[in-house]
């Protein structure tokens, strides 16, 4: 089973993630985390304002579904 959390920044996504986890074994991937990971690799410094330009550049390039696909 796959759930999607969303939601704006500091909501509370994590940590309801972690409960989900904790409670009934799932795994947690944050896709931030990936959008992290390729940034990284790029040598872009992981700033919100970079993380969010950034992830809406590879969405636009690549579809919506680029970070799921990478996870």
């Amino acid at each position: 089973m796959i759930i999607g959390l969303t939601g704006s920044c500091c909501s509370g996504k994590d940590t309801i993630a972690n409960y989900i986890c904790e409670k009934h074994g799932y795994k947690h991937f944050s896709l931030s985390d990936v959008i992290r990971e390729i940034m990284r690799k790029e040598r872009i410094e992981p700033t919100r304002e970079n993380l969010m330009v950034f992830g809406s550049k590879l969405r636009e390039e690549n579809g919506n579904e680029v970070l799921v696909k990478k996870v």
